[in-house]
C-alpha cells in the first residue's frame, strides 16, 4: 500500500477525465527523482506534477509507502476483517478505518496501477476525520485483538500464526506511520491518493 497527499488541483481534476494521465498518479513522488522521459503522457504528466508541487511545497514528501503489515492492522482494526467480509472497493459509504486504508472513492474505473489495482483518492474532508479517528486508538485496543493462530486462519497476510509479540510491536509502528501521516495531511488540508501495489 502506498499513499500520496493530494490536493485538489488541476493535475488530480484532469486524472479523473484522462485514465492514461491518471494511471501515472502511483509515479508521483518520484517526479522530483528526475523518473522522466519525453515521451507522452509522461511528459505531460510530469509538467503538471511539478507544477502542483510549486504550489503545494512539500507535497511530494508527504507519502507513506507501507509495508506488508498493512491487512495486520487492518485485522486488528476492523471487525469487518475479523468476520472475513470481502476486501472494501473503495467507497464513500466505508468506515473511517476502511477509507484510510483502501480510500475514499475510485479515481476513475480505468485508473489503475502497473499491476492492474485501481487508484482511490479519499476526500480532504474524510482525511481529517481519518486523523481524528485513528488519534483516538491506543496500543491496548491493537493488542486486544492480536492473535496470531486466529489471523492465520483468517488468511491475513503473511501470518505464520507463530508471531510473538515482536510483531505487534511492528504493527504498533506502522499503526504510529499510519496516523502521523493522515495528521500532516489533515493539517495541510489535502486528500490522499491510495494505491495497493
Amino acid at each position: 500500500m502506498t499513499y500520496q497527499a493530494m490536493p485538489e488541483c488541476p493535475l488530480l481534476q484532469r486524472s479523473r477525465q484522462d485514465p492514461e494521465l491518471g494511471s501515472l498518479l502511483e509515479f508521483f513522488s518520484s517526479i522530483e527523482r528526475g523518473a522522466i522521459t519525453s515521451e507522452q503522457p509522461w511528459l505531460s504528466f510530469a509538467e503538471a506534477a511539478q507544477q502542483t508541487i510549486q504550489q503545494h511545497p512539500g507535497l511530494e514528501t508527504r507519502c507513506l509507502a507501507w509495508g506488508r503489515r498493512w491487512d495486520a492492522l487492518y485485522y486488528l482494526l476492523s471487525e469487518n476483517r475479523r468476520q472475513d467480509q470481502p476486501q472494501p472497493e473503495p467507497s464513500p459509504d466505508l468506515s473511517l478505518i476502511e477509507k484510510a486504508i483502501f480510500g475514499g472513492t475510485i479515481l476513475h474505473p480505468q485508473v489503475k496501477t502497473t499491476i492492474g489495482f485501481r487508484i482511490s483518492y479519499t476526500l480532504p474532508d474524510d482525511v481529517g476525520a481519518i486523523a481524528d479517528c485513528l488519534t483516538g486508538i491506543t496500543p491496548v485496543l491493537l493488542h486486544q485483538h492480536f492473535d496470531p493462530p486466529a489471523m492465520r486462519q483468517h488468511s491475513v497476510y503473511k501470518i505464520r500464526g507463530d508471531e510473538d509479540e515482536n510483531e505487534l510491536t511492528w504493527i504498533q509502528q506502522d499503526f504510529e506511520k499510519l496516523k502521523t501521516f493522515y495528521q500532516h495531511v489533515a493539517v495541510q488540508n489535502e486528500g490522499v491518493l491510495g494505491c495497493l501495489g
